[in-house]
């Protein structure tokens, strides 16, 4: 939907949230999700990694919000396991035009450990050393 003057919020309807989200959501293509719900929301903001999982904010109208939270939780990507989704409300930011994804802040998820199948004796030796 193209926003027009007509169907722009007023300041007294743009409200902002923050989610906190943890559990499996790191490395399974959460953040790039978190952006095209937040872009079907018409949705401004960012979302990022941090030592605790992923964080969301997001501005818009309070009906957008809630559907950007239901969303987020209903459609998931496969391989993502929300264990805890905590909100909170924050001051808008004005003049923000976008949603974005962001760079990771702190320590992220752990490196993945290399898999090697047990008939390859190079690839444990390779290892040992």
């Amino acid at each position: 939907m193209l926003a027009t003057r007509a169907n722009l919020p007023t300041a007294d309807e743009v409200q902002r949230r923050q989610w906190r989200i943890s559990g499996r959501v790191q490395g399974v293509g959460f953040r790039p999700f978190v952006y095209r719900v937040a872009r079907e929301h018409d949705l401004t903001g960012h979302v990022l990694n941090d030592e605790t999982g992923v964080v969301a904010e997001a501005q818009g109208t309070a009906d957008r919000l809630m559907h950007f939270a239901s969303d987020i939780r209903a459609k998931k990507p496969a391989l993502a396991v929300i264990r805890e989704m905590v909100g909170s409300k924050l001051e808008p930011i004005e003049n923000e035009t976008e949603f974005t994804i962001d760079a990771s802040r702190g320590a992220t998820a752990p490196p993945r450990r290399r898999m090697f199948h047990p008939i390859w004796p190079c690839a444990r030796d390779a290892l040992s050393s």
